[in-house]
């Protein structure tokens, strides 16, 4: 499981954004997510043994859905 801070942690690191802007109905795409960035969260969160789904992280990108599915 993905504590709610690391995951700020890692949008921080591969956004470059504040985390100030980080709320739960953030739309990451706002901030300039990008296939190539959600593939690389995909690939920390994964080697971290939290399961990933690319797939249901593109279909919504808001901060709370990303939460629910990888709390899951």
């Amino acid at each position: 499981m993905l504590e709610k801070s690391q995951f700020i942690v890692d949008l921080v690191d591969i956004l470059f954004v504040d985390p100030a802007e980080l709320t739960s109905n953030t739309d990451l795409m706002d901030l300039g997510l990008t296939s190539i960035s959600l593939a690389r969260l995909v690939d920390i969160w994964r080697e971290r043994g939290v399961q990933a789904d690319f797939a249901a992280l593109a279909e919504n990108t808001s901060v709370r859905n990303w939460l629910t599915v990888l709390s899951a």
